[in-house]
């Protein structure tokens, strides 16, 4: 039988010997148009693949590339040798990650000779190591044969053949080992430096990068087969599992390092949530390659790899369209990593065949790009140190702000505790005259301390905001000039307009207000004796009025170099300060917040001794229209007792507005939450009035509920429109705590258009005339009885019945609470 194989052979030798390959005179050549190929179960052997067990074909170089297969590859190649000499040549095949390659070759008993190579052969047992598999081939001269060589393999299979003289292929290859050793040595000292720099300044940045680095040297040295021919064991086949491992380890470090380097989790959560699915799902199939079926799950493996870099990439691409100037640099390096992952892609699931350059090119790409990351992470940790200098800086600005916000705190709430002391034990040592106005002259500065607080907080925060509205600007500036006047204190004030005043502007007159108050206040505080000089200029230029304001003084003065740090919170000059002037350092702060919110800037001039000057200039629109005012007599209750729910969760809060509206001749209603104002939507009510924070239903609650009725805003802070709270719905007027009471009933009567009932009310100690005598009559039964609750009853519906007896009203039921029925028959009794 052996004999009979061998003269078939023979005779395909002589069919063949047409078309096979001289190989005297070849120095380097591609063999893939010159073989034929075929595949076939594992098992197969060669006596069966020579005798037609296994049917070949013709084949280019673009069918070398067959990806990943469970089968066995043959490739049966015609060679011969015309010089007359010996010819020997080195038949490389594939890639270097080939882990079965053997080359048969007849003999002339009818036996098969075969030689190994392939990273599943030990290095000790291959007749020539290198990187990629190769085998020896020797022809005597004028010999042909027929060479069969089979491939199987768990990696992705690339069946080119090429034929070398071995001293080209040296030389070729020793250069290309070279630059690709230089280029993993310069990946595993750039990774070196990285952890080197991870335990100097503790930055886990540059310990992910260096592992990245690290297992992409260790990768690139098993794709190259630098690793399995030089580097391990030569006694033992290589485990192209620790190729897997260190794919898995890039992935790992990758999202790691992209989780730390763009950080704020919250904001980029979906971003997270995607990269470290892939990075799971990546690390579940490395899992399955290493312990399980590394063929199926390497086939596999590579999509979640792409997408875990595409992750990358989009968080890189958001981060750095946001304003990061390092994600920018990390999305230009990566992305060009894009484009070869995917080519690298196609090599491995057969697109192209395997060629030398791609790991060259591969190495040297990740190690030329490492610089700029490095350079990213420095830059990353320069501005994350300066963040966190700025944030140490703003903490001891914050603990320094509090400490002197409460010192400047204990002062007025020093006297007021200190008088309520003296009225309580009913100390002679000072008339309550005396200790009501410093109660109430220290309350009144400990509110204004809170106000300027609390604005500075909002300017910082970006929540201050201005309401502009039509001004009034002659009025408005009279009121200035009255207010001022009456607050000067043996200094002389005067007034300057200049230029264009318009009638009217559109501005946000509160905050306007606010800032000339602060200014004229400081003005005033720091002169003794002196002159005060308010000027406003205005220059009126296509529907804009530009106005320009100072306030000069002749007072203290201040030093040059505070002309900036008085600009900050409860910061004095020191000329007031040895003066022994009070301050609370706020309205200097408030005050450029606030032109800085206009459009404008606080600057100041000043000499110590000769006094100071401070300037700002805004724009303002001229309005069309002149804003109409709603006035109300001081003494006033309303004729028709409109009906108003009150809705406040401080019970004292709730009593105070109860009592001013009714003293002004309207029903009241009160409920506790949003919750309990419900108990009221089925009944008639005029006007509503809300707290905004409550627990059981806030006032955004209410609004929504009583959509068809005016709800006005009581709060202590400016309100925060829930998220998804309707646009169309919104407070008919917004108040802040503390009540003003004034311009909260003024607001009532525009919104219920009250006509307003002018009362006298009478001087203390003068007697309140009582109303006709039929009217009174239940309520002497009451009095007789000694039905208090019942003379609180008839009060307030008295009350609501004839507002023009408020005063009547008002001394039966301070009488009635002081359970004095004396008082009470004089009241009832006629004249």
């Amino acid at each position: 039988m052996k004999r009979l194989n061998w003269i078939l052979l023979i005779l395909l030798l002589q069919a063949l010997d047409c078309s096979a390959v001289d190989i005297s005179s070849i120095s380097h050549k591609m063999l893939a148009s010159d073989v034929e190929w075929c595949k076939s179960d594992p098992k197969l052997g060669i006596d069966s693949v020579a005798t037609g067990g296994c049917r070949f074909g013709k084949t280019n170089e673009k069918d070398m590339a067959k990806g990943f297969s469970d089968k066995a590859f043959w490739l049966r190649i015609p060679l011969s040798n015309s010089a007359r000499e010996d010819a020997v040549r080195w038949l490389q095949i594939g890639n270097p990650r080939l882990q079965e390659v053997t080359l048969f070759r007849s003999t002339p008993d009818g036996k098969w000779e075969s030689t190994e190579s392939g990273i599943g052969t030990p290095a000790s047992k291959r007749k020539l190591v290198e990187t990629y598999p190769v085998l020896p081939i020797v022809l005597k001269p004028g010999e042909s044969k027929v060479e069969y060589v089979r491939i199987h393999s768990e990696t992705s299979i690339d069946l080119t053949p090429t034929l070398w003289l071995p001293e080209r292929y040296s030389m070729t290859h020793q250069r290309s080992n070279i630059l690709e050793s230089m280029s993993l040595g310069g990946l595993l000292v750039t990774a070196l430096l990285s952890s080197l720099l991870f335990f100097r300044q503790k930055d886990r940045l540059y310990l992910y990068f260096g592992g990245k680095l690290l297992a992409e040297a260790t990768f690139d040295a098993s794709f190259t087969g630098i690793l399995p021919a030089y580097m391990w064991p030569s006694n033992l086949p290589y485990d192209i599992r620790l190729q897997a491992v260190a794919a898995c380890l890039i992935g790992v470090f990758f999202a790691f390092f992209s989780r730390e380097f763009i950080g704020n989790p919250k904001r980029y959560r979906k971003y997270y949530a995607v990269l470290f699915f892939f990075t799971a799902l990546f690390i579940l199939l490395t899992l399955l390659a290493c312990f399980d079926n590394y063929r199926f799950a390497m086939k596999g493996v590579w999509l979640p790899a792409l997408a875990l870099l595409l992750s990358g990439i989009a968080l890189f691409y958001r981060a750095w369209r946001e304003g990061s100037r390092p994600a920018g640099y990390l999305l230009a390096s990566i992305s060009a990593l894009l484009t070869i992952r995917i080519y690298l892609l196609i090599v491995l699931y057969g697109g192209d065949h395997y060629s030398e350059s791609q790991p060259f090119g591969f190495s040297w790409y990740f190690l030329l790009i490492a610089p700029p990351i490095l350079a990213a992470i420095s830059q990353r940790s320069d501005a994350m140190r300066d963040a966190l200098q700025q944030a140490r800086a703003d903490s001891t600005a914050k603990m320094k702000f509090l400490a002197q916000m409460s010192h400047e705190f204990r002062t007025p709430l020093n006297t007021v505790l200190g008088y309520t002391e003296l009225l309580s034990k009913g100390s002679r040592r000072v008339s309550v005259q005396e200790a009501t106005d410093a109660i109430r002259q220290s309350s009144r500065h400990l509110l204004e301390m809170i106000d300027g607080i609390l604005d500075h907080v909002r300017g910082e925060s970006g929540q201050l905001v201005l309401r502009p509205a039509p001004v009034l600007w002659e009025s408005f500036l009279r009121g200035i000039e009255r207010e001022t006047s009456m607050m000067m204190k043996g200094n002389h004030f005067t007034m300057i307009k200049a230029g264009d005043q318009p009638q009217s502007v559109v501005a946000d007159e509160f905050r306007l207000h606010e800032i000339l108050s602060n200014l004229l206040s400081n003005a005033n505080r720091y002169t003794r004796g002196g002159e005060i000089t308010f000027t406003c200029e205005g220059r009126m230029d296509n529907g804009l009025t530009h106005f320009h304001f100072s306030v000069k003084d002749s007072g203290v003065g201040i030093y040059a170099h505070e002309l900036e740090s008085i600009f900050q919170p409860f910061v004095r000059g020191a000329s007031g300060r040895k003066s022994g002037i009070d301050g609370t350092g706020m309205g200097l702060a408030t005050a450029r917040q606030l032109a800085r919110l206009m459009g404008g800037d606080i600057s100041v001039e000043s000499e110590p001794g000769l006094g100071s000057k401070f300037s700002f200039s805004i724009s303002c629109p001229v309005a069309a229209i002149a804003p109409q005012t709603v006035s109300m007599p001081d003494h006033a209750v309303s004729r028709i007792a409109n009906r108003i729910l009150v809705v406040e969760d401080d019970e004292r809060s709730r009593e105070l507005i109860s009592m001013l509206l009714s003293d002004h001749g309207f029903s009241v209603d009160t409920a506790n939450s949003g919750e309990d104002a419900l108990r009221f939507k089925s009944e008639s009510i005029d006007l509503v009035i809300t707290d905004q924070l409550m627990e059981n239903g806030s006032g955004w609650d209410v609004l929504g509920a009583w959509k068809n009725v005016p709800v006005i805003l009581l709060s202590a802070i400016p309100p925060a429109r829930p998220e998804g709270f309707p646009d169309a719905l919104n407070f008919a007027k917004i108040h802040l705590k503390p009540l003003n009471a004034k311009k909260l009933l003024v607001d009532i009567g525009e919104i219920l258009s009250v006509d307003w009932l002018t009362v006298e009310t009478p001087e203390p100690g003068t007697k309140i005339p009582p109303p006709p005598a039929e009217l009174l009559s239940p309520l002497r039964e009451m009095i007789e009885l000694g039905s208090v609750s019942d003379i609180d009853d008839w009060a307030d519906s008295f009350l609501s019945s004839h507002p023009q007896y408020r005063a009547f009203a008002s001394a039966i039921s301070e009488a009635n609470r002081c359970l004095d029925f004396a008082k009470l028959r004089r009241l009832t009794t006629p004249a």
